[in-house]
């Protein structure tokens, strides 16, 4: 089954995996991707639900559930 996304973003020249990833952080209301694609994310980052790995903070105890 296709995943589309209401915006109808498309985020041309970068790894399907990014992508594909990104659109399921979209889909789902507690994720979000974490990435070190500084490209894909300056391109991305209008949709929401995606981070720099840079940026990323995770708790020493794991996440918090």
């Amino acid at each position: 089954m296709p995943v589309s996304h209401s915006s109808g973003f498309c985020v041309s020249g970068h790894h399907l995996f990014d992508t594909l990833y990104h659109a399921l952080a979209l889909l789902h209301p507690e994720a979000v991707l974490v990435t070190a694609d500084r490209r894909y994310f300056v391109k991305a980052q209008r949709e929401d639900r995606i981070i720099l790995l840079e940026d990323f903070y995770a708790p020493k105890n794991g996440y918090a559930r």
